[in-house]
């Protein structure tokens, strides 16, 4: 007998069937070809689909995450992208309508207080994702040892002091000599350089849609020298570089790139100085950003959606340019995420790549992931559109880690 192939008998798979016949049907085929909206790429090859066992057998422990602040962003979604703890009482993030805020850890709800912002304020406009470039959208934000913020802004890289809110722009990615349409994630050293990503040259964050679906390596790590102001490009034709954060060792840049499920090492010293290995490989999820946790010696990464056996929608369209090109060309972006079912999954990593365990969510609450930060007695989950920020004590990774003998 002949065995169908997995994506025939696949859920997921049906939509994209019958949208290319009824796109075929109204005569698009011409429109499809001569006016393409994303370009003809060919991304390197995807591993595997990992099994569903081991570190990485299904698990609850996301579900119990508690959820806060919903509906504080009008006209647009909470989404914390990314957390800097100042190590005492505060967490800082960008949040969905351009503000830099700040969580009280010693409040019962993380009560917030805004802090700056690094573009425009146009009031309730700012909560819309055409209004970014004028706003500002903090993704990557971390702290600078001298206790101000180093945040990587659609706008390009900002510092904000935050006693007083002040806002310095070191790098312009829309007006300077470098454009840059997607400045993601940051690192600093200790010699004061500041590394960044920028996950495309072409493709902004509000049409993140068609950074994936085309799939060229367009993306690039930059670094900043705080004392020179010399601003340096450190590695290109990077696919869809995203999170970013340095080694535990001090001696490597990790970083995640979204669409290959995989993280890699930008060597800062030793004998592969320059070069980029591979770190950590076939994850099952597309990863988003990258924290390592001094407490707990291993990395958070956050996982956007998941990618396990048997089948995967983006792995199965990961081969064939046009499918993708039609998806590009008749799904709006604000439609295109809808895809990928609404799944919540972190996984942690250890110093040598392998993956430890998974936390999970199956009910999808807790999902679209774009962080998972320590701080305090916590662990905090960001988001690029979940209209919350997501909290889980520390204590249930904990018992979790127990109960499988970690």
């Amino acid at each position: 007998p002949v065995t169908p192939a997995p994506f025939l008998t696949a859920m997921p798979s049906a939509p994209i069937l019958l949208l290319i016949v009824a796109i075929l049907s109204y005569g698009a085929y011409d429109r499809l070809i001569s006016h393409p909206v994303i370009a003809h790429c060919d991304p390197s090859p995807l591993p595997p689909l990992p099994e569903a066992v081991g570190a990485l057998e299904p698990n609850e422990v996301l579900t119990a995450a508690r959820h806060f602040h919903e509906g504080f962003v009008k006209h647009g979604v909470f989404a914390p992208e990314s957390f800097a703890y100042d190590g005492n009482r505060w967490v800082y993030s960008g949040i969905g309508n351009g503000k830099i805020v700040k969580f009280d850890l010693l409040s019962e709800g993380f009560d917030i207080v805004e802090v700056a912002m690094t573009g425009k304020d146009l009031g309730d406009d700012c909560g819309k994702g055409e209004f970014e470039a004028v706003c500002g959208r903090t993704l990557g934000l971390r702290f600078h040892p001298d206790g101000y913020l180093i945040a990587a802004d659609t706008r390009g890289l900002f510092k904000i002091e935050v006693d007083s809110g002040k806002v310095t722009h070191l790098v312009d990615g829309i007006n300077g000599p470098v454009k840059m349409a997607f400045p993601n994630s940051v690192a600093i050293t200790s010699d004061d350089k500041v590394y960044f990503t920028d996950s495309s040259s072409k493709w902004d964050r509000h049409r993140v849609s068609f950074l994936a679906l085309e799939g060229c390596a367009d993306g690039s790590l930059y670094s900043y020298d705080l004392k020179t102001s010399k601003l340096e490009l450190v590695a290109s034709h990077l696919e869809f570089p995203n999170g970013l954060t340095l080694s535990a060792e001090g001696d490597a840049l990790l970083f995640n790139e979204c669409m290959r499920a995989r993280v890699r090492k930008y060597h800062l010293e030793g004998p592969n100085k320059g070069k980029i290995t591979e770190f950590s490989e076939g994850l099952p999820g597309r990863p988003d950003n990258i924290v390592y946790d001094k407490e707990m010696k291993l990395y958070w990464v956050a996982l956007s959606s998941k990618r396990f056996a048997p089948f995967s929608l983006i792995d199965f369209l990961d081969d064939k340019p046009f499918l993708r090109l039609i998806i590009a060309s008749f799904v709006p972006p604000s439609l295109a995420g809808s895809l990928m079912p609404p799944t919540g999954i972190v996984a942690a990593v250890d110093l040598d790549g392998n993956v430890l365990y998974t936390l999970q969510d199956p009910t999808g609450a807790t999902n679209r992931i774009s962080e998972a930060s320590h701080v305090g007695d916590y662990l905090f989950f960001g988001s690029w559109e979940r209209d919350n920020l997501a909290v889980l004590d520390i204590e249930e990774v904990r018992k979790f880690t127990s109960s499988k003998g970690l």
